[in-house]
């Protein structure tokens, strides 16, 4: 049986989709000098709780942020590996809040992307970050190892 809190979570992925479709048609065709370089994009992520709001990694590396659904973007790179290309998870409830999973090492950016922070996960995790739906401050990350789950119940500062 499906709770509605799933059911509500699956529409707001599928929404979010759309969104950003929508954000990339109608941005204009060319980008600041700021953009994704080349275009090659690993992975994007939308905030819910502002849909203007996006983030992308590149696939060369790089991370970067527009808040006009991709009409501009800008680096936002501090204390991120150079050249590592990340998947991207933005807080449902909070847009500048996100996480990045960089080779192995997760991230944290609780200011948009101006300043990343390293968090300490006691193995390294694969890429598959996901927020619980219900909090924001849970957090399920699985392990290398098909066999681990790390959870944090503290915003990942804890796991």
């Amino acid at each position: 049986m499906t709770s509605s809190k799933t059911k509500t979570s699956v529409w707001g992925a599928i929404i979010a989709v759309i969104v950003l479709c929508a954000a990339f048609e109608s941005a204009p065709q060319r980008q600041s000098a700021g953009g994704p370089p080349g275009g090659n994009l690993f992975h994007v992520a939308v905030s819910r709780s502002g849909s203007s709001t996006l983030f992308a990694s590149a696939l060369a590396g790089g991370v970067f942020t527009s808040v006009d659904a991709g009409a501009s973007w800008q680096e936002v790179n501090s204390g991120l590996p150079a050249d590592a290309f990340c998947e991207l998870v933005t807080d449902p409830r909070a847009t500048a809040v996100v996480y990045a999973v960089c080779d192995k090492t997760l991230f944290k950016t609780v200011d948009g992307g101006g300043r990343w922070t390293r968090l300490t996960v006691e193995a390294a995790p694969r890429r598959e970050l996901v927020i619980a739906p219900s909090k924001s401050n849970i957090l399920y990350l699985p392990g290398t190892n098909c066999r681990q789950l790390f959870v944090s119940r503290t915003a990942g500062r804890a796991w």
